[in-house]
């Protein structure tokens, strides 16, 4: 088997694997998935600025 004819073959599965997943992510099917997982980083800033809101009532009066 020659070198090049085994360069092609990796490119050629490298673009095929590449196509796989291109098409996995932008299916239909996996939208409400990516969609929710999308929304994380905003669910878990939120729950940080409620704890924060709480907490800052009750060390208010006092000194550091």
């Amino acid at each position: 088997m020659d070198i090049n004819l085994m360069r092609a073959l990796v490119t050629v599965l490298s673009l095929v694997a590449f196509l796989a997943i291109v098409w996995r992510t932008y299916s239909r099917r996996n939208k409400h998935a990516y969609d929710a997982i999308a929304a994380l980083p905003l669910q878990e800033d939120d729950a940080l600025l409620a704890a924060e809101a709480a907490a800052a009532p009750a060390t208010k009066g006092r000194s550091a």
